[in-house]
């Protein structure tokens, strides 16, 4: 097997992956608000955008540019995105306020920054 079948097939499985996360938590969200008892969060129901904004479509991107695709950093970053929202999401359903969704949101943009600070050293 070529080099360049091995690093499609490589890609396929990112936009895949992507792709799958984004739809399970878009279909987690729903599911999750109609056992909630009419309380809805925004966090919960638009947590799919954060795999599917920042890992699918810059996949996408990077994959029609023939580029490599995004670090391990940059991929932590964006699924400690997705638990804080899906943790704050919880939180406002049950109606209290913690400290530490925000430490989330922290940590997934810094990951982010080291990501993008990564990819470019890579080159």
């Amino acid at each position: 097997m070529s080099t360049s079948v091995i690093k499609r097939r490589k890609t396929d499985v990112f936009l895949s992956g992507w792709f799958s996360i984004s739809l399970f938590c878009l279909l987690f969200g729903q599911i999750y608000e109609l056992f909630a008892h009419g309380v809805m969060s925004a966090s919960m129901i638009f947590m799919f955008l954060y795999p599917l904004l920042l890992g699918f479509v810059p996949c996408v991107i990077l994959k029609k540019l023939h580029m490599k695709m995004p670090s391990r950093l940059w991929q932590d970053g964006v699924l400690i995105l997705t638990c804080g929202s899906l943790i704050r999401g919880v939180i406002e359903i049950y109606g209290t306020t913690a400290w530490y969704d925000r430490a989330f949101l922290i940590c997934g943009v810094i990951c982010l920054i080291a990501g993008i600070v990564q990819y470019i050293l890579r080159k």
